[in-house]
């Protein structure tokens, strides 16, 4: 996805997947996370302005 990325996780990992949103907002206040919740499913979407597209990437890695 252009400006960002997106994985999705079992709903069981939510916590832990709230608590890295919650650390990385700390630190890049610039990144755009979004969880929602699916099924038993959790998917999170982080997106950056231009410029920052590669931060993106190496939480996502």
């Amino acid at each position: 996805m252009p400006g960002g990325a997106r994985a999705t996780l079992p709903a069981d990992r939510a916590a832990d997947l709230a608590a890295l949103v919650v650390a990385e907002r700390e630190c890049c206040v610039f990144l755009d996370f979004t969880m929602v919740f699916r099924d038993r499913a959790v998917e999170l979407t982080v997106t950056a302005p231009p410029g920052a597209e590669v931060l993106v990437s190496e939480l996502m890695r």
